[in-house]
């Protein structure tokens, strides 16, 4: 592929994308995320994580300025860390998920402001039943752990995202459709056994496009690189809408090309190919 167009915002998903298996991030991609970032080229992380999850020598050697958080519910200027774009979840709907979720097996996250809330018991059994590394140390940092989510009722309607890991098949069926029922919400997943709860005019590409109004920069001037179904709405709006090689098929015919993946630097090859104005 060749990228004929200077590129001036670049939207780039983490997990499974940027990141590998090991959840790690090459030297030589955050080196060149920098350069792209010096000479006029906007790299924005654009991921389900909340602020905090964001590697912090992404964010510092790589010079991020804004980042998209929690599937496009937030927008941060990563410099000032103010909150320029933010859409919380309909009332109502984290206590909904509690409600069913009460005597099942499975987790939650709880994202408020660049925060996510778990509850205490979750890790300690996270740590003692899954044999997802990666996952644990994902579950154990710069979480803030609380005795139960249930006591955070003035969080609840500040949250602009919910995550539910590894409920069994029927309940998640089951919830899935007792929240698309209600009709507000969207329903993502970017990794196997979980539920991604956002509200219903969530998505990356929303918040894509919103960030480039806001700096002035045209969509035929924009990139995205991702590998999941809640990165499906950025692919299509990206002039180049790029997809990694360990995509699902729906999102590999959306894009204009399919790179590498996660593992053999699929990410780190298209971001190459920019040419910065």
């Amino acid at each position: 592929m060749e990228i004929r167009q200077d590129i001036r915002l670049a939207a780039v998903d983490l997990d499974g994308t940027l990141m590998d298996s090991a959840n790690h991030i090459g030297e030589t991609a955050i080196r060149q995320i920098g350069r792209l970032n010096e000479n006029g080229c906007l790299v924005v992380p654009c991921t389900g994580r909340y602020l905090r999850s964001i590697p912090q020598e992404l964010l510092q050697m790589g010079k991020i300025r804004y980042a998209i958080t929690a599937n496009g519910a937030q927008i941060w200027d990563v410099k000032s860390l103010t909150s320029l774009f933010r859409v919380k979840l309909p009332p109502g709907v984290v206590k909904e998920v509690l409600e069913v979720m009460k005597g099942k097996e499975g987790y939650i996250e709880l994202f408020s402001q660049g925060k996510s809330y778990i509850n205490e018991g979750d890790v300690q059994k996270a740590a003692g039943k899954e044999k997802d590394y990666n996952f644990i140390q994902y579950f154990q940092r710069d979480h803030v752990m609380v005795p139960s989510l249930y006591g955070l009722e003035d969080v609840w309607d500040e949250a602009e995202k919910l995550n539910v890991f590894f409920l069994e098949d029927s309940d998640r069926e089951m919830l899935k459709a007792r929240l698309r029922a209600r009709g507000d919400v969207q329903i993502t997943s970017s990794m196997a056994g979980n539920i991604e709860i956002n509200g219903a005019s969530v998505n990356k590409g929303k918040a894509m496009e919103w960030l480039c109004g806001y700096l002035g920069i045209g969509r035929e001037a924009t990139l995205a690189i991702g590998d999941g179904d809640n990165d499906m709405e950025m692919i299509g709006f990206a002039a180049y809408g790029i997809a990694m090689g360990n995509s699902p098929e729906e999102l590999k015919e959306r894009a204009v090309y399919v790179t590498g993946d996660h593992d053999s630097g699929g990410a780190e090859a298209v971001l190459r190919m920019i040419r910065a104005f």
